[in-house]
């Protein structure tokens, strides 16, 4: 037994249907761009990888050449061929322009640890550097200390680090003093 009551009736319209399409709709599209972002992010983070590893290998690389500075128990002559490990002030420019030219500047460089063996793990080429010597200060205005060689040696240290891409390339200079005697 079914009871009709006329006042009961009510004229469906479909908007609970609209409603709930639309919510969907808006939920789909949030959802979308989430993992768009996210995939966005670990591009951004890969590539932040990839820099602090170039910058670690030019570090390692600036270390070596200090060290290589230090190892040094007499004086060195700086040339332009780079004879003695030094080179003159300047044989390279300021790097600006030759700064990708791995063929005429790097290839002249030191490799980083032992020559032809890949040293640093996660890189795609082990860093190398470049020593010039800069300028000779005396440490007063005596001209006799000046002709004993007694005073700093200043040497700018050029090193190249590359990452895990070989896209990602990283160069760092640094000025390192020496005294001799």
């Amino acid at each position: 037994m079914f009871l009709r009551t006329p006042h009961c009736k009510i004229k469906q319209s479909g908007a609970a249907l609209i409603t709930a399409l639309t919510i969907l709709l808006v939920l789909t599209v949030i959802g979308v761009s989430a993992l768009k972002m996210s995939s966005l992010e670990e591009i951004i983070v890969g590539n932040m990888r990839d820099q602090v590893l170039a910058f670690n290998a030019a570090e390692s690389a600036i270390t070596d050449g200090e060290d290589t500075i230090n190892a040094l128990t007499t004086i060195p002559t700086a040339t332009s061929s780079g004879s003695s490990g030094i080179y003159e002030r300047d044989t390279f420019s300021d790097f600006s322009s030759t700064f990708f030219d791995y063929t005429n500047t790097w290839n002249n460089a030191t490799e980083y640890g032992t020559a032809g063996t890949q040293d640093l793990a996660g890189v795609s080429a082990d860093p190398v550097f470049l020593i010039e010597e800069e300028a000779f200060y005396t440490d007063d205005l005596n001209p006799e200390t000046a002709s004993q060689g007694l005073g700093r040696f200043y040497y700018r240290i050029t090193s190249r680090g590359v990452g895990n891409s070989p896209n990602s390339v990283i160069v760092l200079q640094e000025v390192y003093a020496r005294r001799y005697k």
